[in-house]
């Protein structure tokens, strides 16, 4: 039986990075983004409240990258930003986020580990909670990845024009199988499972957050269309869908609806200089 929620959902995004200074021991950047969600109607929660039809998140950053002697290095980010409806009610909607991380070698000489922590007050895993993790950094001729706590990022080239990736940090997954050059030409299978988080306006405890949580599996293409422009197309289906509004990882005590699975069409352009 298809759940009795099916609106049709519309989702634009922008990021910017833009490098402002650089020098021989570090790299300071700034970033920009910010996405909206139109769900085709408002959807009703099984437990009385409504969400709204527009979701928005705007987000702000500044971000440090520094080189240390003995092929050692460390950066930190900060960001500020907005995940809500209406667009920027109040204080009470501002999300926050910071992380760090510092490389040192192993002992093999050739590969590294990576202590990091995170501390966010809007994220799929613990909000307002330091998150302490750790990686291992390895590279090959055909295998690099970072594996560790909380995040596995792999890539793996076994034969010429293959490439396989898989990234899982906490209940994200995003894997794909990807042939050709990408500064050529590349197909592409693609399955991603993403957890969107917002505050919402309606909320009575101020720990409540509402997520939209969907699986999707696609196929298509990348194609360079210039010398610093490429373009993505995808299109699959969209299914495991989910809004529900809870303090903890998997907590529905604010409200659930389940949406009805529906194809989608993705098209993303990156813009590199």
């Amino acid at each position: 039986m298809l759940p009795s929620n099916s609106p049709s959902l519309l989702e634009n995004r922008l990021n910017l990075s833009l490098p402002v200074a650089k020098t021989d021991s570090g790299l300071f950047s700034v970033s920009l983004g910010g996405s909206r969600v139109h769900l085709g109607d408002p959807v009703p929660l099984d437990s009385g409240k409504t969400v709204p039809s527009n979701l928005a998140r705007v987000e702000a950053g500044v971000q440090y990258f520094g080189k240390l002697p003995e092929h050692r290095a460390w950066g930190v980010r900060g960001s500020v930003g907005y995940a809500g409806d209406p667009p920027f009610r109040s204080g009470r909607d501002l999300t926050y986020g910071m992380s760090g991380h510092y490389t040192f070698p192993a002992s093999d000489g050739r590969n590294a580990w990576v202590l990091m922590a995170f501390l966010s007050n809007n994220n799929p895993l613990v909000n307002y909670l330091p998150i302490p993790g750790f990686a291992y950094l390895y590279h090959s001729d055909t295998l690099s990845g970072l594996f560790g706590f909380p995040l596995i990022s792999l890539q793996w080239s076994p034969k010429v024009d293959w490439m396989y990736s898989l990234s899982i940090f906490g209940p994200l997954v995003d894997a794909e199988a990807a042939h050709g050059k990408r500064d050529h030409f590349q197909w592409l299978l693609h399955y991603r499972l993403s957890r969107e988080t917002y505050l919402p306006s309606f909320r009575e405890d101020e720990r409540d957050r509402l997520t939209l949580e969907e699986q999707k599996i696609g196929a298509g293409f990348r194609l360079p269309i210039a010398r610093t422009l490429l373009s993505e197309f995808q299109a699959g289906r969209a299914f495991g869908r989910s809004l529900f509004v809870g303090k903890a990882f998997h907590d529905h005590d604010g409200g659930s609806a389940d949406l009805a699975a529906r194809w989608f069409m993705h098209w993303e352009f990156r813009f590199v200089f």
